[in-house]
């Protein structure tokens, strides 16, 4: 298991991404082709896997947290799975449960 040091937070998009490309689904979960700048515009959702001993307590492990748009690390694959860092500033979201 990976720990993340200070504020860091590992995560995995919510979304799919093939090619460094935000695939969406429709409803009926067909893939629907994504385009280079799709990550430039938008902020994206993102499953949180670990947290570093510094995050607040607004974070938890298995939250949906909504990113600033372009505040992840190149993701990194670990035992088989693409995942992300971020910084808990760049949580602009908690989705209730």
């Amino acid at each position: 298991m990976l720990i993340p040091v200070h504020k860091n937070i590992l995560f995995v998009f919510k979304e799919e991404i093939i090619n460094g490309k935000f695939m969406e689904k429709s409803g009926g979960g067909i893939i629907i082709g994504g385009n280079a700048h799709d990550s430039v515009r938008f902020a994206r959702w993102g499953k949180v896997l670990a947290i570093g001993p510094e995050v607040s307590n607004e974070v938890r492990i298995g939250d949906d947290v909504l990113i600033e748009k372009l505040k992840w690390t190149e993701g990194i694959e670990y035992d088989g799975v693409q995942i992300w860092k971020t910084d808990e500033e760049y949580i602009l979201a908690v989705e209730e449960k």
